[in-house]
């Protein structure tokens, strides 16, 4: 997704591109929950700081919740221990998406 915005500073309209989806599922939600809140931080050029910190603080809970999903699951730690990848690798898949899950409420949809 790719959002155009006015840089106070160049005193020009910029563009920033954004890959993550919940980059996407966060400006819908917010235009249509919060649109005041989106509208202002268009409006004082903080929009491209805001969305920058929500992509690292998002990836990051993602990744944790990830890490601790695998450090507690048995079934991880036994194919971990017994070297059955294609297992770890199928719940590796299914731990992002648990913690997307997780995260996005929290996060993402607020």
């Amino acid at each position: 997704m790719t959002v155009t915005y006015f840089n106070p500073d160049t005193q020009t309209e910029d563009s920033e591109t954004y890959n993550t989806d919940f980059i996407r599922y966060h400006l819908h939600y917010s235009d249509s929950h919060y649109p005041d809140r989106l509208h202002r931080l268009i409006n004082e050029g903080r929009i491209v700081q805001y969305l920058d910190d929500m992509e690292l603080k998002v990836s990051d809970a993602i990744t944790r919740q990830v890490g601790l999903l695998k450090q507690t699951d048995s079934c991880y730690l036994k194919a971990v221990l017994s070297g059955d990848t294609e297992k770890m690798l199928g719940l590796e898949n299914c731990f992002v998406y648990m913690a997307r899950e997780a995260v996005f409420e929290c996060m993402v949809y607020t």
